[in-house]
C-alpha cells in the first residue's frame, strides 16, 4: 500500500497515544463552532509561523500615543482557592503556576475552577469539544483584566466546554495595556518588570528562542503541549507579554466506555446485490455483499471473528484505530471509526477500509465492476476508464498503482490498485462517509 499504508500508519500512531491513557493525543483544534483536523504523529505543536520583526504577535490595536492607562476596576470580592490550588507560588517554571494580583493559578485546571478563581467566562459557552479536542483563544475577565485561554478534552467522551480543562492563560501586551494588574511568575519574574537578564537568570537558557527587531521571545518547553513563552520588547526592554499553556490530563474526567448499541448501527443494513458503481464502495465475499462504512458487528454475524489480543478495544469519541479479524483463516485487519459522541467498544464502531491481497489476506472479494485479484491491467484500465483516476509507476519494476478518489471530497478515502508486471496484486478501499 502507498497513500492508503501511509495514512494507516498515522491513524495507528494516534491509536496508541489515545490508549496510554495518562496523556490522549490532541487531535483536534477548535476555534469557535469552526473544527480544524490536527493530525499528529507523534503529537505536534500547533504553531503559526513566527512573526516578522515588523509585526506583533497579538491582533489588538495598539493604543495611541496620547492614551493614559486608566485605573482598573475595583477588585472583587476575595475568593477561595480551589481544593489542591496552592497558596503560594512555586519557584519552578515547570509548576504552570502564575499569580495574578496575588492569587496563585496552577494549570491545567478544570473550567470551574477558573470560576471559583472569580474569573467570567466572555466566550461561547455552547461549544462542545470531542475526545483529544482543544480550542484556543478563548476570553476570561476579572477586575478589568482579560486574558485568553485553550481549553481542552483529553476525556474520552465529547463534553461541553464548560466540563472541560483550561490548560493556561495568555496575558496579551496591548488588552491588559490600560489595566493595572500585577502577574507574577516562579522565581519572582513579573510582568512589566523582569528583563532579558532576568529570564535567563531565573530559569536558564531558554528551550528555543526568536530574536527579531521587535521583540525577544523565550520558549521553556515541558512537553510539546506545555510551554511558557516570554516576550521582552526592545523599546521598554521588560517582559511585556506571555503565554502559559499545560495540556495534561486531569482527574476525574469521564472515561467511561457505553455499549449502548448507536442508532446507526441499528439501522445499517447490508446490501442486497452488488453495484456496479465503485463510488459506492463495495465489495461481495462468499455471496455477502458488504458496503462501507459497515458496523463490525455486522462483519462478526457473518462469520468474522474479533481478535481482541490484536485490537483496540476502546474507541472514544470520534476515534479511529485498528482491529484484527479472523476469516476462512486468514487475519484481516481492519480501520474501523467511531462516529458517536461517547467512547464505545469496537462492535459499536464501522469499518471504514478493507483489504484483499494476493498474499495476505487473500480473501476472493469482487468489487464493483466485476474487478477481482484475477482482473488483468489492460482488464482494469478499461473499467476505470468512466471514473477519474491516476496511475502512478511503483517502486519495484513492473509495479503499477491505479487510485480513484472519493467523490465526495474525502481526499484520503478511495480505492487503490495494485498490479505487477499487470498482474494484481492487492485490492484497498476506504471511505470514511459518515453512516
Amino acid at each position: 500500500m502507498k497513500k492508503f499504508a501511509t495514512i494507516a500508519l498515522a491513524v495507528l500512531c494516534c491509536f496508541t497515544l489515545t490508549a496510554c491513557g495518562p496523556l490522549q493525543a490532541i487531535l483536534q483544534n477548535v476555534m469557535g463552532n469552526e473544527e480544524e483536523e490536527l493530525s499528529i504523529n507523534p503529537p505536534s505543536e500547533v504553531v503559526s509561523e513566527e512573526p516578522s520583526e515588523s509585526e506583533e504577535p497579538s491582533v489588538s490595536e495598539e493604543p495611541s500615543e496620547s492614551e493614559e492607562p486608566s485605573e482598573s476596576e475595583e477588585p472583587s470580592e476575595p475568593v477561595t482557592p480551589p481544593v489542591g490550588m496552592p497558596t503560594e507560588l512555586s519557584d519552578d517554571i515547570y509548576s504552570f503556576q502564575v499569580k495574578v494580583n496575588g492569587v496563585v493559578h496552577q494549570f491545567p485546571m478544570w473550567f470551574s475552577d477558573m470560576e471559583s478563581l472569580g474569573w467570567s467566562f466572555d466566550s461561547d459557552e455552547s461549544i462542545e469539544l470531542s475526545a483529544s479536542q482543544y480550542t484556543y483563544g478563548q476570553k476570561w475577565s476579572k477586575d478589568g483584566m482579560e486574558v485568553s485561554s485553550d481549553v481542552f478534552n483529553l476525556t474520552m467522551n465529547a463534553a461541553p466546554i464548560t466540563e472541560c480543562a483550561v490548560a493556561g492563560m495568555n496575558f496579551d501586551r496591548y488588552t491588559l495595556e490600560d489595566v493595572k494588574c500585577e502577574v507574577e511568575f516562579p522565581k519572582g519574574i513579573k510582568l512589566r518588570e523582569a528583563t532579558k537578564e532576568d529570564i535567563i537568570e531565573a530559569y536558564g537558557t531558554p528551550s528555543s528562542e526568536y530574536d527579531g527587531d521587535l521583540y525577544w521571545k523565550a520558549t521553556y518547553e515541558a512537553d510539546i503541549y506545555s510551554t511558557i513563552e516570554f516576550y521582552v520588547y526592545k523599546e521598554s526592554g521588560v517582559l511585556e507579554q506571555a503565554d502559559l499553556r499545560n495540556m495534561v490530563e486531569l482527574e476525574g474526567g469521564n472515561n467511561e466506555v457505553s455499549e449502548e448499541v448507536p442508532q446507526a448501527v441499528l439501522d445499517y443494513e447490508l446490501p442486497s446485490e452488488l453495484s456496479d458503481d465503485l463510488d459506492d464502495y463495495q465489495f461481495e465475499l462468499d455471496g455477502v455483499v458488504y458496503g462501507l462504512p459497515c458496523p463490525v458487528s455486522v462483519f462478526i454475524d457473518n462469520g468474522f471473528v474479533l481478535v481482541e489480543e490484536n485490537s483496540q478495544m476502546v474507541f472514544p469519541a470520534g476515534d479511529a484505530g485498528f482491529i484484527e479479524f479472523r476469516y476462512d483463516n486468514q487475519k484481516v485487519r481492519c480501520f474501523v471509526k467511531n462516529y458517536e459522541n461517547y467512547a464505545t467498544i469496537p462492535q459499536n464502531c464501522f469499518v471504514m477500509g478493507f483489504k484483499s491481497s494476493e498474499y495476505d489476506p487473500e480473501l476472493d472479494i469482487t468489487v464493483p465492476g466485476g474487478i477481482t485479484l484475477d482482473t488483468t491491467e489492460d482488464e482494469l484500465k478499461e473499467i476505470l476508464s468512466d471514473y477519474n483516476y491516476e496511475s502512478e509507476v511503483g517502486s519495484v519494476d513492473g509495479a503499477m498503482y491505479y487510485t480513484v478518489e472519493n467523490p465526495n471530497g474525502h481526499v484520503n478515502d478511495g480505492w487503490e490498485f495494485y498490479l505487477i508486471d499487470g498482474n494484481m496484486v492487492y485490492i484497498d478501499m476506504q471511505n470514511d462517509v459518515e453512516p
